[in-house]
């Protein structure tokens, strides 16, 4: 029996088809009341054998009881005109084995993946289940970054009945462990945390664990085979996460990690420690290229420096410290020395008058130009006045006898005036 878009089944309306397998369809529905968006898987019981059946039933009943982030929610169970329908959370996002169609991912996006999937495993085999078929197609990465693990179909819970045949093989051979190819003992959750380090090798190398067409050679390979450590592949991944992986994939579950938690501890330490391994990878390659690409333009390009991987130099030994000498009794304390008496101070000076006060340089006389030493001897020294010769003055001494004659006084004022002496001259 088929069913088709837009076809009702009880509460729910068909809105698309998802795919579909050999054990019946898948399809988006919608809650008809609620309107919230659902993926419906479809067991066609007329087709299926009785083990796909017990398969179908066991994942309806381990998957409805483990409610954890990255695992896919079961919120209803239901038979439909002889048809088993399962309605679990609708994951609107990609699956990891689509995203790997475009070669590896992102190392640090890839070890988040496995570190988001391991945590649902170890919620999942706390209470006693294991997946047994953990692939990138069971693993839906949504738009925000969050993995969800989806298909119990195959989980079994431990000390659980048979659910397939001796000798039936289920599950993807790129990801199952030997003790799985070779059906030895019961499930274990060391199984699973190396089917999750097969996902994780096909992140980072961008290949899966054993490339075969051929269902019996993939089967001898997950037995007795090495696969080829991821760092020779990719020598960006490191050291440290290459041995991670390759202690996730060691072919006796006593060498790998014990548990899905401790697997995911130990990537997380990896991804605290900043992967300083891969990022001084791709600096080494950038500083290679950009020497090349100098080389080839004929331009001196920075020198690399070879990191030296000898041991480094022991610690010189502490100097041992010398004990302090004892100390001597103490000597006595003399008489203090008597106090020097004060010496007076001297009086302060006293204040001279103030200074008169200069006038401003605009309003003083300039003054005269100090003559060279050449021009200084063109100048005549300065003479030096000399004083004057006494003149004598004889002194007349009048004749006391008195002048009789006016002609004799007349003679003698004439001598002392020649102008008159001449008009008298004249006059006579």
């Amino acid at each position: 029996m088929s069913f088709h878009v837009g076809e009702d089944i009880g509460p729910y309306r068909i809105v698309s088809r998802l795919g579909a397998g050999s054990m019946g369809q898948v399809f988006q529905v919608e809650h008809q009341t609620t309107k919230r968006k659902e993926a419906m898987k479809v067991l066609l019981a007329d087709i299926a054998s009785d083990s796909q059946f017990l398969r179908f039933m066991r994942e309806i009943e381990v998957q409805g009881r483990l409610d954890h982030p990255n695992i896919a929610r079961v919120h209803d169970a239901l038979h439909f005109k002889n048809c088993l329908i399962l309605v679990m959370e609708f994951v609107e996002g990609r699956s990891l084995e689509k995203l790997l169609q475009n070669g590896r991912l992102p190392i640090q996006s890839g070890i988040n993946y496995i570190c988001q999937t391991l945590s649902g495993l170890q919620y999942a085999h706390d209470r006693s289940v294991v997946h047994r078929d953990v692939t990138p197609g069971n693993l839906i990465v949504t738009g925000d970054g969050r993995v969800k693990l989806t298909d119990f179909g195959l989980a079994k819970s431990l000390g659980d009945y048979q659910l397939t045949n001796d000798g039936d093989i289920v599950g993807s051979l790129y990801y199952m462990p030997p003790e799985q190819v070779r059906h030895q003992g019961e499930p274990d959750p060391r199984s699973d945390v190396y089917s999750t380090g097969a996902v994780l090798y096909e992140i980072l190398t961008g290949k899966k664990l054993f490339e075969s067409a051929d269902r019996l050679s993939l089967m001898v390979a997950q037995v007795q085979k090495q696969p080829v450590p991821p760092i020779d592949i990719e020598p960006e991944i490191g050291r440290e996460l290459n041995a991670i992986v390759l202690k996730a994939l060691a072919k006796d579950p006593a060498e790998r990690y014990q548990s899905a938690e401790e697997f995911r501890l130990a990537l997380k330490r990896l991804g605290k420690s900043s992967g300083s391994a891969p990022r001084m990878a791709s600096r080494v390659r950038v500083a290679a290229l950009a020497v090349a690409i100098c080389a080839t333009a004929g331009i001196a390009g920075p020198e690399l420096i070879p990191i030296s991987k000898s041991a480094p130099a022991p610690l010189a030994k502490p100097v041992a410290l010398e004990r302090p000498a004892p100390l001597g009794k103490p000597t006595p304390l003399g008489k203090p020395a008597p106090l020097a008496e004060p010496t007076p101070q001297a009086k302060p000076a006293a204040l001279g008058k103030p200074a008169a006060l200069r006038k401003p340089a605009y309003l003083r006389k300039p003054a005269p130009p100090t003559p060279g030493p050449a021009a200084r001897a063109l100048v005549p020294a300065p003479s030096v006045p000399q004083p004057e010769p006494e003149i004598a003055v004889e002194k007349t001494v009048e004749s006391e006898q008195p002048i009789s004659s006016p002609h004799k006084k007349r003679g003698f004022w004439s001598k002392l005036n020649p102008f008159k002496r001449r008009k008298s001259d004249r006059s006579d």
